[in-house]
């Protein structure tokens, strides 16, 4: 990337990787901040901090269907 500021001063990086490539994963706690950072403006923090609950356990689902009512129930939504 390559910035060129008022000043005429250029400014320039190179990022061979970025953070969440496979080579340069997020942890779970920077995957979970950035989902919770995302997400709750839509959701709202409450119901989008107990989708995440349930989406690190997702295997363990029996209903998806179960699943889908619980959250994505129009009246869940905040748009």
């Amino acid at each position: 990337m390559k910035v060129k500021l008022r000043n005429g001063v250029e400014l320039e990086s190179f990022a061979p990787t970025r953070k969440g490539d496979p080579d340069h994963p997020m942890s779970d706690a920077e995957l979970s901040e950035k989902y919770m950072d995302l997400v709750q403006t839509v959701f709202g923090e409450e119901n989008t901090r107990l989708l995440l609950e349930e989406m690190w356990t997702f295997e363990q689902l029996t209903s998806m269907r179960e699943f889908n009512d619980k959250h994505f129930h129009e009246s869940r939504l905040r748009i």
